[in-house]
């Protein structure tokens, strides 16, 4: 959707090249202001982390190419039902300037769409950033747009790998960040479950896409008999699996499990109910046996909080009798001190009118 995001129509991926380019030469972008767009590849001074020559970026500045944007038509997203869209790129810090920039995506009538300020502080690693776009009913096409907002008059933000696609591309089409399509990463599956693993722990499954572009995993039906009837084989899921697919974190699936069993449930038969039943209520009753021991953990939890709540009042407590202690023995300790005073002037008074008395019989 997105023309050029990777700026790497531009260049000869031979030399360090720095320079400003007309808008109208670079495909894709233009400058809002009609001025020049702001283009390198390989170093560029003042720039952390280390880039090839055969890598070209676009760099904002306040001074000159403050702003570039892009025009994209979405009516035919539109009337496929397509309301969402993936939106991505790579940023980083120029060193020794002031970096901050904004993204924006708005409509056609130029509601926002998505706005957000980026400090872009790190100027050694290029920072990624990817989120999810809702578009309105009435939407038939989206401008991007990156505006500097740094207080520097030269260097700013480094932009590359700008990207808005369909959050529910065709399968075939689709590249996932390691360059290979869901479909292919299912045929790879299928042949390494077939291959690698023939063992109880994996056993008639089979794994496609559906038409939603969602990974989904299923029984193969065993046409064989048991006990003249037919049967399903055996799903084994042994150890823990975990797995992480698409270009950002909404895309994840992340699945865990702990080995179990679940084998020969056929509901045709009155038997095969009853057995399907018996299956899930013991099902019911582990899922009961885990909410019960969450449950009681939760109680201790609150047991503890509350003993630890009564050991701080208690601790309160014993402190404010020692301080109490503490000042009642001072209190006890100022009043004998008064009373050793009272008594010492009183022999000094008593030692003074001696020889002033002798002194008046004298007379």
């Amino acid at each position: 959707m997105l023309v050029n995001g990777d700026f790497e129509a531009w260049g000869d991926d031979s030399s360090d090249v720095h320079a400003y380019v007309n808008s109208q030469d670079v495909d894709g972008w233009a400058e809002t202001s009609g001025d020049q767009i702001q283009l390198f590849q390989g170093a560029l001074s003042n720039f952390g982390p280390a880039n090839p020559q055969t890598n070209t970026a676009v760099e904002l500045a306040t001074f000159k190419a403050n702003t570039i944007a892009q025009n994209i038509d979405v009516s035919d997203l539109m009337a496929q039902g397509d309301r969402e869209l993936h939106f991505s790129f790579d940023h980083v810090m120029r060193q020794g300037y002031d970096s901050d920039f904004d993204a924006i995506i708005t409509d056609q009538d130029g509601n926002d769409l998505f706005r957000q300020s980026f400090p872009n502080t790190d100027s050694s690693n290029w920072t990624t950033y990817s989120t999810k776009i809702s578009l309105n009913a009435n939407t038939t096409s989206v401008r991007v747009l990156f505006d500097d907002t740094s207080a520097d008059n030269e260097g700013g933000a480094v932009l590359d790998n700008i990207k808005l696609s369909r959050l529910n591309t065709d399968s075939e089409t689709y590249q996932a960040s390691h360059g290979a399509s869901l479909n292919d990463v299912v045929e790879g599956m299928n042949n390494q479950l077939i291959s690698d693993y023939d063992s109880p722990n994996v056993s008639g499954v089979q794994l496609s896409v559906t038409d939603d572009y969602r990974l989904q995993a299923f029984m193969a039906y065993d046409k064989t008999t048991k006990g003249g009837e037919d049967s399903y084989s055996d799903l084994r899921v042994a150890g823990n699996l975990a797995t992480l697919m698409g270009d950002y974190d909404q895309q994840g699936l992340v699945m865990t499990a702990e080995e179990t069993t679940v084998q020969d449930i056929d509901i045709s038969t009155r038997t095969g109910a009853q057995n399907a039943i018996a299956a899930i209520d013991s099902a019911f009753k582990q899922l009961d046996e885990q909410r019960a021991d969450i449950a009681a953990m939760e109680n201790r939890i609150g047991h503890s909080l509350n003993s630890l709540e009564m050991n701080k009042l208690n601790i309160a407590g014993a402190n404010s009798k020692i301080l109490d202690t503490q000042i009642g023995k001072e209190t006890v300790s100022m009043t004998k001190m008064a009373m050793l005073q009272n008594a010492t002037m009183s022999m000094l008074g008593q030692a003074k009118n001696i020889p002033w008395n002798s002194l008046q019989l004298l007379k």
